[in-house]
């Protein structure tokens, strides 16, 4: 845990306080007054509060690892809406005036702010943590060569006989809570499934009591790396976690918007469309146009995924207009056709083959949980996924999405498909 997060608050009120009166100065400097003084005060002071409480609501310090643009507008939104709305109350019941320009422009420059700051402490924070690690296995020991996070304290693990870099204190499994109590590490990291045998929870409740920071490796990759841990997932997480699969009303709302912007986009859309069909017709061999392919949906109901086929029918090469559609990624814009019928969603895991699904089924049973939720044309895992991922990589990457997925995730995933994926 930053030492620095309870300061934080307070800094992203006088940031908020700064944006709404630079809104202020360049409305009076372009408009030329109009606002009584006390009106000014009073607007300002209100707004600037309102956008402190949308920050606190959206304040996940220790999982900001999206772009300062992603940041920003998932702020401006939650803040100009939460304004607009004060804006309202405050006119027609108080009759202090107050223009959409200041509760706009103050919004947007306020969340500019406040994005910049939490990206760059984010990036560059003040005091590095001081784990105690309790045990240590293959997650735990990946998680920390990967982060090269400082490990002060280490309890082994008699199964593992690595031992973290740095030269920690070595702490006997008897003389744990003395060391919490004496030492005060910021944060207190189980590495194993086998902790109970090197701490007692007593001791574990106690830390949190105390305001330490505890998490479990798996919890910690997830954190880290924006994907669930397969390796440690447990039979129970399958059978009693609500979390591994689709929540009821997130995709009640999604199918509103993806119907919605299906529609708009496919209408849009049409003419490109109709011009690549027929340009694939006019350079083709006299092959099919649109590849059919049956996948499994949504609790494995099989479905008709269209796309458009790029190769001649020797599949060695791609004709003249299939070329300009792979180069511009157009492949996949029959795919708006299965989001309209409900086939599948904008924003979900890739669509695998009905074949390939019954048999990653088996060998892997939590792959299942991938079709407790609709495939989607993009995907977390498509805009994260690095060229050394592995399948499996990918997996934990849409079971991620799964257990987080949210109307902003959704934002995020298209501006991110739109302007790239982000870079830590």
């Amino acid at each position: 845990m930053n030492p620095t997060s309870k300061a934080r608050p307070l800094v992203e009120l006088l940031l908020s306080v700064a944006g709404f009166s630079v809104a202020l100065a360049v409305h009076t400097f372009v408009v030329g007054g109009g606002l009584e003084p006390g009106e000014a005060l009073i607007g300002t002071t209100a707004s600037s509060l309102a956008f402190w409480v949308a920050t606190q609501l959206k304040n996940d310090y220790e999982e900001e690892l999206s772009g300062a643009w992603v940041i920003l507008l998932e702020l401006f939104c939650l803040g100009a809406g939460i304004n607009l709305l004060l804006h309202a109350l405050m006119t027609y019941g108080f009759f202090v005036r107050r223009t959409p320009f200041l509760v706009v422009a103050g919004s947007f420059v306020s969340a500019a702010f406040v994005a910049l700051e939490r990206t760059w402490m984010t990036r560059h924070p003040v005091a590095q943590p001081q784990f105690l690690l309790i045990g240590c296995d293959s997650t735990a020991r990946r998680v920390l060569e990967t982060t090269g996070a400082k490990v002060a304290a280490y309890v082994p693990d008699p199964s593992c006989d690595w031992t973290p870099k740095g030269n920690p204190q070595i702490v006997a499994a008897a003389g744990v809570e003395r060391f919490i109590a004496d030492h005060r590490p910021t944060d207190i990291l189980v590495g194993t499934i086998q902790w109970r045998s090197l701490i007692s929870p007593a001791a574990i409740f106690k830390a949190k009591l105390d305001g330490l920071a505890v998490e479990d490796a798996p919890s910690l990759y997830e954190r880290l790396y924006s994907r669930v841990c397969c390796v440690r997932l447990r039979p129970m997480d399958f059978l009693l976690s609500a979390s591994l699969r689709g929540d009821a009303r997130t995709m009640a709302i999604q199918a509103l918007y993806n119907n919605l912007i299906g529609i708009f986009f496919l209408l849009i859309l049409s003419p490109l469309m109709l011009c690549l069909t027929i340009a694939m017709w006019a350079t083709g061999d006299g092959g099919p146009i649109f590849d059919s392919i049956e996948c499994a949906g949504f609790q494995y109901i099989p479905f008709r995924l269209h796309r458009f086929r790029t190769c001649r029918n020797d599949g060695k090469a791609p004709s003249m207009a299939g070329r300009f559609i792979e180069r511009f990624h157009l492949e996949d814009l029959p795919q708006l056709v299965n989001v309209v019928r409900g086939d599948m969603a904008l924003v979900g895991p890739r669509a695998v083959r009905t074949e390939f699904a019954n048999h990653l089924t088996t060998v892997m049973p939590f792959f299942s949980h991938r079709f407790s939720v609709k495939p989607g044309i993009l995907g977390w895992a498509q805009t994260h996924r690095g060229s050394s991922d592995t399948e499996i990589d990918e997996i934990e990457y849409d079971l991620y999405y799964i257990r987080q997925g949210s109307l902003w995730m959704d934002v995020e995933i298209m501006l991110e498909a739109l302007f790239g994926r982000r870079t830590a």
